[in-house]
């Protein structure tokens, strides 16, 4: 829960277009987080909020619905 509310929270205040900028973001957010969360979960996590359309990629980068 916490690493989805993370890329949730850094889409909504950040203009990330891709995968890898969220990655970084994320990474970036916090020494804890970047250990406790590797990439596959981060990339796991927008998987999840992007079938559950609480996310949409669009042509400039992801936005939270």
């Amino acid at each position: 829960m916490e690493c989805i509310a993370t890329i949730s929270y850094l889409i909504e205040v950040n203009n990330l277009e891709s995968e890898s900028d969220i990655i970084s973001a994320f990474k970036s957010w916090s020494e804890d987080k970047a250990r406790r969360f590797s990439e596959e979960d981060i990339l796991n996590g927008i998987e999840y909020l992007n079938s559950t359309r609480i996310i949409t990629k669009t042509l400039v980068g992801y936005r939270v619905q």
